[in-house]
């Protein structure tokens, strides 16, 4: 937890940084910050691009090769916010009720279930 701060408050205090971008609340689960983005995706590209000096952003966001491979990041310990839970439903009536539940059911699967794990989401429960 000390490393977590340590690293957090070096970034913050870095002269070099000018502009945080983050997604707007409205939108994704973080909170607010100086630069508000309008999504995850656009505070990744304002990073990456240099309109930002640094990101506030999914786990999944800084994992993909391109964001992992321009620079450096660190998770925020879990403990430090309330969970995030997503949610999926199969409809009664839906006429695409078995292929919904197909689908459902290849998300839950195991192997499927370790790649999204190596993307930084928790398992389904």
């Amino acid at each position: 937890m000390q490393r977590f701060f340590s690293a957090l408050l070096a970034l913050l205090r870095d002269p070099r940084l000018k502009r945080l971008a983050i997604a707007g609340p409205e939108r994704a689960p973080y909170g607010r910050a100086w630069l508000t983005a309008e999504n995850i995706a656009q505070a990744a590209q304002l990073a990456d691009s240099g309109n930002a000096d640094a990101g506030l952003i999914s786990l999944t966001s800084a994992l993909t090769p391109t964001l992992k491979s321009a620079g450096a990041y660190f998770a925020i310990p879990r403990n430090l916010y309330p969970p995030i839970e997503q949610d999926a439903v199969v409809v009664m009536r839906s006429p695409l009720r078995d292929a919904a539940h197909t689908l459902l059911n290849f998300l839950l699967s195991a192997p499927i279930q370790a790649e999204l794990a190596k993307g930084g989401l928790t398992p389904a429960q």
